[in-house]
C-alpha cells in the first residue's frame, strides 16, 4: 500500500536572533546581560538566555528591559554569583508574521496576532486564542492533504514525522552543546490537538530527535522522545516508529537502537544512508538480539 510522510510539518522552530554571544552578566537584581554585538531587541519582549557560567540564575526565558544596544535586564531576576564566561541570547520574534498568516489571523481573531518572541514564549496568553490559531493552521494544512491523498489512492497510509527535540516541551541545552532547543510555544503550536490521538488522517507517528543523539548526546531525552507517541500522545505502540540519528560520527546510535528495541518500538529507522555509502562509514555494531531496521 502507498505511504506518504508528513515530514517535520510545522512552524519554524527558532527566533530571529539565535545564540548572540553574551560577554557580561551582573551579580545584581535584576540581572543585566551584555551581548558582544548589538542585540536588536526591545523592551517588553522575551529572550532566552542559555549557558551563562557563574551567574547561572541568568539562564532561562525572561521578559526584558533594554538599557542600550548591547545590554538588557531580565525582569524578576536576581544574580547568584559573579559572571565567569559563556552564554547566548535568543529572541527577537518568531516566523508567524508573513502576509498570509497576518491576514488569516485578522479574520479568525478580529485583531492582529499577538507578538511571540521566542520558541519558549507562553502559549496561554489571551486564553490560548493566538496559539490555537497557529496550531489550527498546521492542522488544516495536514488535514487537507490527508483527505486529498486518501480520496485519490485507495488504502493509502500517512506517517507523521514529529521532531521531538525542536518541539520538546521545555527548553534544553547543556555544557557540551550550549544552544537552546525546544520550548513551550513550539510544543503547543506544532502538535495539533486533533493529532494527539489516532484519527482518520494519521496512521503512524514517527518520532525523531536527531539533536538529542547527534549533538546534545542525551540518551534520556532520546528515550523520552521515542516513547512520546504512546506515553504522551495516545497512539498504540504498533503505530509508533523512531528515527535514530547517525550522521556526526559521534551519535550513540547503538545505545538508541537498543533502547528503542527494548521499549518495543516496532519500526526503528536510521538516518541517513548517504553517510554509510558516500562517506564509507562502517555500520554501527548492533546487539545480538537485534531486529531488522530500516536505513534512510
Amino acid at each position: 500500500m502507498p505511504w506518504l510522510q508528513f515530514g517535520e510539518v510545522g512552524w519554524w522552530f527558532y527566533s530571529r536572533l539565535m545564540n548572540e554571544a553574551v560577554g557580561y552578566a551582573s551579580w545584581t537584581a535584576p540581572i543585566s546581560i551584555g551581548t558582544v554585538a548589538a542585540h536588536g531587541l526591545a523592551s517588553g519582549q522575551t529572550a532566552i538566555v542559555a549557558a551563562v557560567q557563574g551567574t547561572t540564575a541568568a539562564n532561562g526565558t525572561w521578559p526584558i528591559t533594554v538599557t542600550d544596544s548591547t545590554h538588557f535586564t531580565e525582569t524578576g531576576s536576581t544574580g547568584n554569583a559573579a559572571y565567569v564566561a559563556g552564554g547566548g541570547v535568543s529572541g527577537g520574534g518568531m516566523a508567524y508574521y508573513d502576509a498570509y498568516t497576518a491576514a488569516a489571523a485578522l479574520t479568525a481573531l478580529g485583531r492582529a496576532l499577538a507578538s511571540f518572541w521566542t520558541q519558549d514564549d507562553d502559549p496561554s496568553i489571551n486564553s490560548h486564542a493566538d496559539a490555537n490559531f497557529l496550531r489550527t493552521q498546521v492542522y488544516n494544512h495536514m488535514h487537507a492533504i490527508a483527505l486529498a491523498v486518501k480520496a485519490a489512492y485507495a488504502g493509502a497510509k500517512i506517517e507523521w514525522l514529529l521532531p521531538l527535540d525542536t518541539n520538546n516541551p521545555t527548553v534544553y541545552w547543556n555544557a557540551g552543546y550550549p544552544y537552546p532547543q525546544g520550548g513551550r510555544m513550539n510544543n503547543y503550536v506544532n502538535i495539533p490537538s486533533q493529532y494527539m490521538a489516532p484519527n482518520g488522517d494519521i496512521d503512524r507517528v514517527k518520532l525523531e530527535a536527531l539533536s538529542w543523539g547527534g549533538s546534545y548526546l542525551n540518551l534520556d531525552l532520546a528515550k523520552a522522545a521515542m516513547a512520546y507517541g504512546y506515553a504522551t500522545l495516545t497512539y498504540a505502540k504498533t503505530a509508533v516508529a523512531y528515527l535514530i540519528p547517525w550522521f556526526t560520527g559521534a551519535c550513540a546510535s547503538t545505545a538508541q537502537y537498543l533502547a528503542a528495541m527494548n521499549a518495543g518500538i516496532p519500526l526503528i529507522c536510521f538516518w541517513a544512508v548517504d553517510h554509510l555509502t558516500l562517506l564509507s562509514w562502517p555500520l554501527p555494531p548492533l546487539p545480538a538480539n537485534r531486529r531488522a531496521a530500516w536505513l534512510f
